[in-house]
């Protein structure tokens, strides 16, 4: 069954190959061009993932490709989300000093990608070729922040979201970054995996040592109230000291991409445990779509030591409509 859902996102065409057999490359086109060619709106499709470490010479080089451009810290391991016959999608996260979140999501595109898998309902939208032949798709929204994406000619698609991006400085800026990497590697990245265990809905870590504190996550499903779509996780310590935890909410766009729609980060002193809840307030009685927790820094540190996680962690997906 899931194989036959996610066959249904190509056209029964081949969109691949014109009269004459030879390839052709995906696009990014309008919704209408997109759903006239036979395929279903990606974001009614609920995604069979697997989620992995993911590791290698070429991801590692990637990674610090985005930190050079972009003057970010990777901020945890890079994951790999496999999404079966969609192919696999590489996921980046960065961080700066001042606390900003940014995803980076690098993946070989199978078909063409609609727009609106790339950006946010009432969002300021441009789509341009760049000189080397790639797309560029930008999408900004004093409420959800920027999407800026670009699809190379080898059909490579990188989409850098950030949720606290605002301004029209802050998409000039990513705009820049994204054009830079899409310019310095528009080639498919190797991703070799490993098992981990991001898809459980708690995840205990054992001690290092006897003295020093141990934490153990419980991430939970996204919930509606209020009008807003949110998602509340925990972090349990068996000692008291400094304790932070962050926590997003993404909802899926479909063809492998998950906007983040709010992030909440959490700190507290001389306590064992915190609970943090990430909030997003929608329009009522629209949506309808896929969502999740994305945790990526948690820690306590007291006079025994440090315990701290930094692997980017996806909670359990719960499909809503905005009350």
């Amino acid at each position: 069954m899931a194989l036959a859902i996610c066959l249904a996102l190509f056209p029964t065409s081949n969109a691949f190959a014109g009269e004459s057999g030879a390839e052709v490359m995906p696009e990014i086109v309008s919704d209408e061009q997109y759903l006239a060619d036979g395929n279903v709106d990606p974001k009614t499709i609920d995604p069979v993932i697997e989620v992995s470490q993911a590791a290698g010479t070429e991801v590692d080089a990637f990674a610090a490709l985005l930190g050079e451009v972009s003057g970010l810290t990777v901020s945890s391991a890079p994951t790999a989300e496999n999404y079966g016959e969609l192919g696999q999608a590489l996921v980046v996260d960065l961080t700066s000093e001042l606390g900003a979140q940014v995803s980076v999501t690098r993946v070989a595109a199978k078909t063409d990608i609609p727009q609106s898998t790339l950006s946010d309902d009432g969002a300021q939208k441009s789509l341009s070729v760049l000189p080397n032949g790639s797309q560029l798709m930008s999408s900004l929204s004093p409420e959800t922040g920027a999407m800026v994406s670009t699809l190379s000619r080898n059909g490579q698609l990188t989409v850098w979201n950030d949720p606290h991006a605002t301004t029209e400085d802050d998409l000039t800026r990513i705009t820049r970054w994204a054009t830079a990497v899409d310019s310095r590697q528009p080639e498919a990245v190797e991703v070799h995996t490993a098992a981990t265990s991001s898809q459980s809905e708690s995840i205990g870590i054992q001690a290092v040592a006897a003295a020093r504190p141990s934490c153990y996550l419980t991430l939970q499903r996204p919930y509606t109230q209020y009008g807003r779509v949110e998602v509340s996780n925990r972090l349990l310590c068996d000692q008291n000291g400094l304790i932070k935890l962050d926590t997003s909410i993404e909802q899926y766009r479909g063809l492998w991409i998950w906007a983040r729609k709010a992030v909440n980060a959490g700190q507290k002193e001389n306590i064992s445990y915190i609970w943090v809840t990430a909030s997003w307030k929608c329009a009522a009685g629209t949506g309808n779509q896929l969502y999740r927790s994305r945790v990526i820094q948690r820690s306590l540190r007291n006079s025994n030591g440090v315990w701290y996680e930094t692997t980017a962690i996806m909670g359990p997906q719960q499909r809503l409509t905005c009350g």
